[in-house]
């Protein structure tokens, strides 16, 4: 009865006049003839290759050992588990050897004088003692995943449902047969996760620890790429190679570095873009990017080089301006023009108000003119600021009432936080009340980044951060001073300590460090005083290094020029004028005939190789410095028109 139930594959009639007889014969001898070539995608007489079946048991049964619970259907109790685990890891073991002597035999015929056994048996003992090292290492990746996606609602979620957890596992174990020497099977099970998730990571890639795959779909690593520990990837991230060398003979050159190096800490997106050393979506990188770099995709957009639209629309509100004649400020303002919602009343304006802050009429021209709607809103803004920068009581009272104004009129979120520091700013300055209101606006703005990632005022909010450093820090170091006036050492230690804490990129740390030597030392503590001059000796010492390295390792970036600046000021802040010197003059060799952008640079290595000389009291290479300065500023007042240095 059984066999009535099996439905029988119908026979050809084999007959001379049934055409599928000779048709399949016909095919059957092609396919053989083709067969009888050697080598190709042939494998017909040649020694046995490794059982992909087979291959893929062994995965689903490392996933099963390293995820106990998870992923097969047995019910394991403390009491038994053992046993389980023993019988698993004996399962993996027997399946596995006759398949590492199948591909060490098919790489290398001659690699075992009789059979391979021998050889794979103490491969596959080697790579059964790397699985706890591998479930140590996937723990930190399943943290990672958990804190790294909100929507995870608890670790199970994260190992039942995340793809990039699945293609992680297999991958460190495939690495670690990629790195016992094994051909074949380390690709063949990450091709297999590859199959099963779409994420395609090569074994022989380098990955640390705490590994997060997001979403996963399009992932793909390459086989030389090294990523550090903590790092974050999106879907349809691609760590492939730029090119691939060959040899004279115009082959591959297989075993070069091929693709990129991802160092600790990084995220790397798929269509957003986020602050710390970060690669943006869309990106094509070809070469070396330093730490705490943001590379993001740009849109392309129309390059406007001529300053006639920028000068139309200025003439319009009577606030024509000398810079626009050069094509350097011209493209800063047009591509403000392109970046700030295409406006160019605010972009143009917004420009002239951080250069020449102190053109009023215009804006309100602009206000009368459009009553109501969003460019009185930033004109409201621009006189605020314009007022502001007069400095005077009755200024900085005007510009608090130009900010309410602006604040009533335009409800942008991104702009609200700006605000609330600038009002706190004003108040401060006017009516000298309590720094906390003031503190707690220049924290809040030095979150803007995390909050408002993509906004068009990020420029700003720097300048305006820097300017709150600088005033923050000088409140405190005036309170310092106070107290050691009075005679309170205690107090001014804590003080200048506090301003070195938080505010270390303050202009006047050094100076704010010798008074804080003499106010420990006038406190008795002289110990302590020598331990802090030798802490400051050694965190130059590593900034020099760091400049030094940075200048080696990134000689054309246009940080390399800041770097330096600021190596010649480490050295002189060491005592080491010489090299100070030297740095310094460098500078001026570089700029000796002065661009827009890097004047400033010229000025200050004047100003520092005059301190130095003074020092020295070298009255030959003073009248040097005296000479440089009124060259640079003759220079300054014929490129600009104006008629002395303004600052």
């Amino acid at each position: 009865m059984a066999e009535d139930n099996i439905t029988h594959t119908p026979r050809l009639q084999d007959t001379p006049d049934n055409p599928a007889v000779s048709k399949i014969e016909r095919v059957a001898a092609e396919l053989y003839a083709a067969y009888q070539k050697p080598g190709n995608i042939n494998h017909t007489g040649g020694l046995n290759l490794p059982s992909y079946t087979k291959v893929k048991r062994i995965s689903d049964d490392i996933i099963t050992v390293l995820f106990p619970g998870f992923i097969c259907d047995e019910k394991h109790m403390m009491h038994d588990l053992s046993a389980w685990t023993k019988s698993k890891l004996t399962q993996i073991y027997n399946v596995l050897y006759p398949e590492v002597a199948s591909s060490i035999r098919h790489q290398n015929p001659q690699a075992c004088e009789n059979d391979c056994t021998q050889q794979a048996q103490s491969l596959s003992l080697q790579f059964l003692d790397k699985i706890g090292s591998i479930r140590n290492i996937l723990g930190t990746d399943a943290e990672a995943a958990y804190y790294g996606d909100p929507s995870a609602t608890c670790r199970e979620e994260i190992i039942l449902c995340y793809p990039g957890i699945y293609a992680i596992a297999l991958y460190r174990a495939a690495h670690e047969l990629y790195r016992l020497g094994i051909p074949l099977i380390p690709r063949m099970i990450t091709e297999y996760a590859h199959r099963q998730t779409g994420i395609d990571i090569h074994p022989g890639a380098v990955i640390g620890s705490s590994f997060f795959i997001d979403h996963g779909t399009g992932v793909v690593i390459g086989g030389t790429t090294i990523i550090g520990n903590h790092v974050k990837l999106y879907q349809h991230v691609t760590l492939g190679a730029l090119s691939f060398k060959k040899d004279p003979e115009g082959n591959l050159i297989r075993s070069s570095k091929r693709h990129p190096t991802v160092e600790d800490n990084v995220v790397i997106y798929a269509g957003k873009h986020h602050f710390g050393r970060v690669i943006g979506a869309n990106v094509w990188i070809t070469e070396s990017v330093p730490p705490y770099t943001n590379i993001i995709f740009e849109p392309q957009s129309q390059k406007i080089r001529s300053p006639g639209i920028v000068n139309a629309i200025l003439s319009k509100y009577d606030c024509k301006t000398p810079f626009l004649d050069n094509p350097y400020h011209t493209d800063r303002a047009v591509s403000r023009f392109l970046l700030a919602e295409k406006d160019p009343i605010w972009a143009c304006g917004n420009h002239i108000m951080m250069r020449y802050l102190h053109f009023m009429t215009p804006w309100e021209k602009i206000i009368a003119e459009h009553s109501g709607t969003r460019y009185a809103g930033y004109a409201y803004l621009l006189l605020a600021d314009s007022y502001f920068a007069e400095g005077t009581t009755a200024s900085l009272k005007t510009s608090e009432i130009y900010y309410k104004l602006f604040m009533d009129t335009n409800r942008n979120s991104h702009l609200v936080v700006i605000l609330n520091y600038l009002l706190n700013e004003s108040k401060l300055m006017v009516h000298h009340t309590d720094a906390s209101p003031y503190k707690r606006s220049h924290s809040e703005l030095s979150e803007f980044y995390f909050i408002y990632p993509n906004s068009v005022y990020l420029e700003m909010v720097q300048d305006i951060l820097a300017r709150s450093v600088e005033k923050l820090a000088l409140i405190e170091e005036n309170i310092g001073d106070w107290y050691y006036k009075q005679k309170l050492y205690s107090a001014s230690v804590n003080r200048f300590r506090l301003i070195l804490r938080d505010y270390p990129t303050y202009s006047g740390a050094p100076r704010v460090s010798e008074k804080l030597v003499k106010a420990l030392k006038n406190n008795n503590q002289e110990q302590t005083a020598e331990e802090f001059i030798k802490a400051v000796e050694a965190k130059y010492d590593a900034a020099i290094q760091d400049f030094l390295n940075f200048i080696r390792r990134y000689p054309q970036e246009d940080y390399a020029d800041n770097a330096l600046f600021w190596l010649a000021m480490s050295y002189w802040q060491t005592g080491n004028t010489a090299f100070a010197d030297r740095y310094f003059r460098e500078i001026l060799t570089k700029y000796e005939h002065g661009t827009p952008d890097k004047g400033y640079k010229t000025a200050d290595a004047i100003f520092m190789l005059g301190r130095i000389y003074t020092s020295r009291k070298d009255p030959d290479k003073a009248g040097f410095i005296i000479s440089a300065q009124l060259s640079l500023s003759r220079e300054y007042c014929r490129r600009t028109g104006k008629s002395r240095i303004g600052g």
